[in-house]
């Protein structure tokens, strides 16, 4: 039997084949982003004509992977649930949808890596779930909840889930407890941990984005007690933990404002995020991101206090040599040469006793008199940056 033998010749054009689909290229038709005007490294309001007809839309935006589908968070105010809710816009081939109701009294909509799961907020820190059949969304049912708050709950392309959350400290109803936190589920457990130190302070961590293959989070950071705060990001390391966070910069942190619901686009090119200084001016933003990830990569990183530095007990008369531990202090380049100041924290000058030596790293003398002591050691890299940690010094007779 002759055997009959198929060529298919594929043309292509520099860096493309002819016969992919147009549902890769539809991020650069002129039908993405709603037909809108990409903005450059400056923000920009994204879709205000769009998205007018739900209130305020604000919190977690998402679009599909192939860039045809938005869902959006919409409300008439930052606190009520009334009047607020999901709607998704769809582009049929022709032109972008009306807005379609996917749910009303929730918020934060976010897609599962292969999309036939959108996950949402709801009442009482709960995470709800949609299932999607033959391009169809069922109605959203509540599928988890916990003792600790689920605020911001994101899925990830390893099976691990982000959330914030107050997880075994504090109250469900403290957000000044919440972190940034991972959430793993199995058929026998569910294991919530915090990021800790640098990521997570003393303040509310929830608001946040992370990347689908977790390599970098962006977090709403210096949050005041009103919930003003500004944009930062912080780099996933070999070992699995977090560089110290630093700023996206002045053009996205210009001045006391919300900032949250960030969202990089799947195109991985553009930053969509909410900004307000209250319920009038609320409204998404958007600006170009990758070429400020990259830049982002390679600019310094501040050092950090990582453990704190334990109070000391010495007696008078008596010499001393305390040792500063490794570990206390980190900094994210690697490379870096710290230097070590000993102050005392109220600015006055240190007793003549006291001594720092910052080759040994350690805190020597042979107090004269009793007293106790505030001092803070203050730790600086070759950018200027600085960090701070405190501890006592009692001296007893």
């Amino acid at each position: 039997m002759k055997k009959v033998i198929f060529l298919t010749i594929l043309l292509s054009t520099p860096g493309k084949l002819i016969g992919q689909t147009a549902k890769s290229t539809f991020w650069t038709s002129a039908n993405a982003y709603f037909g809108q005007t990409p903005p450059s490294e400056l923000p920009q309001p994204f879709a205000p004509a769009m998205l007018v007809d739900s209130g305020i839309v604000m919190g977690s935006v998402v679009f599909s992977k192939n860039g045809r589908e938005f869902y959006y968070g919409y409300a008439q105010s930052w606190t009520s649930r009334v009047n607020s809710g999901i709607k998704k816009r769809v582009f049929d081939g022709h032109r972008w949808s009306q807005p379609i109701l996917i749910a009303e009294t929730l918020n934060s909509p976010t897609l599962s890596p292969d999309e036939n799961i959108l996950y949402a907020g709801g009442r009482a820190s709960q995470v709800w779930r949609a299932l999607k059949t033959n391009g169809d969304w069922h109605t959203p049912v509540v599928w988890l909840g916990k003792p600790y708050g689920l605020y911001n709950f994101k899925p990830t392309n390893s099976g691990v889930f982000y959330v914030g959350s107050n997880g075994h400290q504090g109250s469900k109803a403290d957000f000044t407890t919440y972190d940034i936190c991972t959430l793993t589920m199995s058929k026998t457990d569910t294991v919530i941990q915090s990021l800790g130190i640098p990521v997570n302070t003393n303040g509310f961590e929830g608001d946040f984005y992370i990347a689908p293959d977790e390599s970098y989070l962006i977090l709403s950071a210096n949050e005041t007690p009103t919930f003003d705060s500004e944009l930062y990001i912080s780099f996933r390391k070999a070992d699995k933990t977090w560089t110290n966070p630093k700023s996206l910069g002045p053009a996205i942190n210009d001045g006391l404002a919300h900032r949250f619901g960030q969202t990089v686009t799947p195109d991985n090119k553009y930053l969509i995020y909410t900004k307000g200084t209250s319920e009038k001016d609320c409204k998404l933003y958007w600006i170009r991101f990758d070429r400020l990830l990259k830049r982002l990569k390679q600019t310094n990183y501040a050092p950090y206090l990582k453990k704190s530095l334990t109070n000391q007990v010495v007696r008078v008369g008596k010499d001393f040599v305390l040792t500063i531990p490794a570990d206390a202090f980190v900094d994210d380049d690697t490379q870096e040469r710290l230097t070590y100041r000993l102050e005392m924290a109220d600015s006055t000058p240190l007793p003549s006793w006291l001594h720092l030596d910052s080759v040994k790293k350690t805190v020597s003398g042979k107090p004269t008199t009793t007293g106790t002591y505030l001092l803070q050691l203050r730790v600086t890299d070759s950018a200027g940056e600085t960090a701070i940690g405190t501890f006592t010094l009692a001296v007893n007779p």
